[in-house]
């Protein structure tokens, strides 16, 4: 099990209207997304979108916060 699948399922995904597989495959398309514009690792990238779907519980808010990161880490050349 990865660590995407171990935040995933430590979620409740309830309230996000999403199921596990669901939850993980939209986590993963982030970070293989993010990977290819940004270079920074797909894995981690995918681990900071289901810690922030973890927090927010909304694929939406999750998605526009981890962008923010990311734009900031580039930015800033830090790590995410």
């Amino acid at each position: 099990m990865t660590r995407v699948d171990q935040i995933i399922r430590n979620t409740d995904l309830s309230s996000v209207g999403l199921s596990f597989d669901e939850a993980a495959k939209a986590a993963r398309k982030y970070g293989d997304e993010l990977q290819h514009t940004t270079g920074i690792s797909g894995e981690l990238a995918s681990e900071s979108f289901a810690k922030l779907l973890q927090i927010t519980k909304s694929q939406t808010e999750a998605t526009k916060l981890a962008t923010l990161a990311a734009d900031l880490s580039v930015a800033k050349q830090m790590d995410m």
